[in-house]
């Protein structure tokens, strides 16, 4: 989600909680967490329990100075790359937490592709249940921060993709499998 509010909203809170219902909890949201810096704390939905915050960095995962500080009562948060990001139709580049966002949700997305792919031919009862974890946050958290880069931000690491992606097969499924 790229959008936040100050006030929780109670309309996406149940709309979270009803897709989380649905979904038997095997569902991920990511939210941008704001780009006002020290002047606004983390937004709605980022601050939700049941959401991934994300902040932005640079190409080298130096913290952004339009983050909001990270609240050391929330959850985790990961940061990924949110500044200096090429824009498809215009010849120019665009930065914010928005911006991170979205690349967030694709190194899940590829995470759990690239599991399903290794895992497939797999019958084992605790292979399906590691991929029905890795489509929950507590899942999906642990990998994150498999692959992440300590910060100074407290509670608040740089997601790096080529933690995964670098690595071999085999290291790759040993990635994925430490989340049971």
């Amino acid at each position: 989600m790229s959008f936040g509010f100050t006030e929780d909203q109670s309309p996406i809170r149940e709309a979270i909680m009803e897709a989380q219902a649905l979904k038997k909890g095997q569902i991920l949201f990511f939210a941008a967490a704001a780009n006002e810096g020290a002047n606004e704390q983390e937004m709605y939905p980022a601050r939700d329990d049941n959401v991934f915050a994300i902040r932005a960095t640079d190409h080298e995962g130096n913290w952004w100075p339009s983050n909001p500080p990270v609240d050391v009562h929330l959850s985790w948060s990961f940061m990924t790359l949110g500044k200096s990001v090429p824009v498809v139709t215009r010849d120019e580049h665009a930065a914010g937490t928005s911006y991170a966002t979205a690349i967030a949700s694709g190194i899940a997305a590829m995470v759990l592709a690239d599991a399903r792919r290794l895992l497939h031919s797999s019958t084992s009862m605790s292979d399906l249940d590691l991929l029905n974890k890795l489509s929950r946050k507590d899942g999906m958290g642990a990998i994150f921060r498999r692959i992440s880069l300590n910060t100074t931000h407290y509670r608040c690491s740089y997601l790096s993709p080529r933690l995964f992606v670098g690595k071999g097969e085999e290291e790759r499924v040993s990635i994925i499998r430490y989340v049971v």
